[in-house]
């Protein structure tokens, strides 16, 4: 038995062109927002200026209506990558070893197999990590280390994940059941997985910036909704947003992304000036130093080990209110990335826009369609 499986899955080079798209439509109603700031301190600026109601009402519920067409006619398959490899780890494997690919492949989540029952049964993410982090500390924020001796599947059956079935989509699933599955269980990624009797294959995971990009690619960058701005539009959370300071513990940090089911938080100073952003994915470099043991390191020198670790100096992505939402897309899928965060000119913090965020806010209530 192997620790690491790796399946290679490819497609065609002669796929018929697909057909460019024409937006005209609505976009659903915003959510509510559940982001709350936490620090103490005002940020001393002027509160956003809040819109009028909806601008273009008859292109936004146009362009709800195409893009829900457009992603029930189309499969997951259409955007599986032309090359690359699926990672799949043993739930026998230890998690010292798990957390060293997840390092080496830059890896946020992979497919777990078991091997006595001859299935997949969850996957492990940077949210498992946390929640094991969180669930073994003691009263002083402390965690042994031998929690990294531990295999995969103790730590799954720790908080109870195998009690539940995996969700996975198969490739001739439409991407409108992708979205659904998405944000019903509010996840960030799905295995996509070919099933041939018990054999089972993991062909690739399915995510949010999968999708946008392939919809971004589809859509005539002309069409009247992706000149609308996101304060028009009112996308993301603009009210009370979660943040943390440079000098919050890393165990403060976790609570707030494991309770509010968010990815990242903005850290800002005194003044509510952006100075960086700390995602789920940056928890993993504590495990590369063995840091792990004590959740009171700050978030400052959670950085540091952070940049230690990076190659290139990190960008944090921002958007203003009135960046069109064109511009949102090119900017998401460039620098692929999960989120982007609301500023001012001068940098103050404003909110959070997510993918997750957007797909609500394109597709409105999946359950009455």
């Amino acid at each position: 038995m192997t620790d690491l499986t790796t399946k290679a899955a490819a497609i065609g080079d002669g796929e018929e062109q697909l057909r460019r798209l024409s937006i005209d439509g609505d976009l659903g109603t915003p959510p509510a927002n559940s982001r709350k700031r936490t620090h103490e301190n005002d940020l001393n600026q002027p509160p956003a200026k809040t819109p009028s109601l909806l601008p273009a009402t008859d292109v936004i519920r146009d362009s709800h209506t195409e893009i829900i067409k457009f992603l029930k006619s189309h499969v997951v398959h259409d955007i599986m990558p032309a090359s690359g490899c699926s990672i799949i780890l043993d739930s026998q494997l230890r998690v010292s070893a798990a957390l060293r690919i997840f390092l080496e492949q830059r890896l946020n989540a992979a497919p777990i197999w078991d091997s006595p029952s001859q299935h997949l049964i969850a996957m492990l993410t940077v949210t498992t990590f946390i929640e094991v982090l969180l669930q073994c500390c003691d009263d002083e924020n402390h965690v042994s280390e031998d929690i990294a001796n531990q295999t995969i599947k103790q730590w799954l059956e720790l908080i109870g994940k195998p009690k539940a079935a995996l969700v996975t989509l198969g490739p001739d699933a439409s991407l409108f059941d992708a979205c659904k599955n998405l944000q019903d269980y509010r996840f960030h990624r799905l295995p996509v997985v070919e099933e041939n009797g018990d054999d089972q294959c993991v062909l690739f995971l399915v995510d949010y910036l999968g999708m946008l990009k392939f919809l971004l690619s589809q859509l005539d960058p002309k069409a009247a909704v992706l000149t609308l701005s996101v304060g028009d539009l009112r996308i993301g959370a603009i009210d009370n947003v979660i943040t943390c300071e440079m000098d919050t513990t890393l165990v403060v940090v976790l609570r707030q992304l494991y309770q509010h089911s968010i990815t990242a938080v903005p850290i800002v100073d005194k003044q509510g000036v952006v100075l960086d952003l700390l995602c789920r994915a940056d928890v993993l470099c504590i495990a590369r130093e063995n840091q792990f043991t004590d959740l009171n390191i700050t978030v400052s020198q959670v950085l540091e080990l952070r940049n230690k670790q990076t190659a290139s100096a990190t960008v944090l992505n921002t958007c203003l209110l009135s960046d069109s939402l064109l511009s949102v897309f090119e900017k998401l899928s460039t620098h692929h990335t999960h989120r982007l965060i609301i500023v001012d000119d001068n940098r103050h913090l404003l909110g959070v826009l997510s993918l997750a965020d957007l797909f609500r806010f394109f597709l409105g209530d999946l359950g009455t369609v």
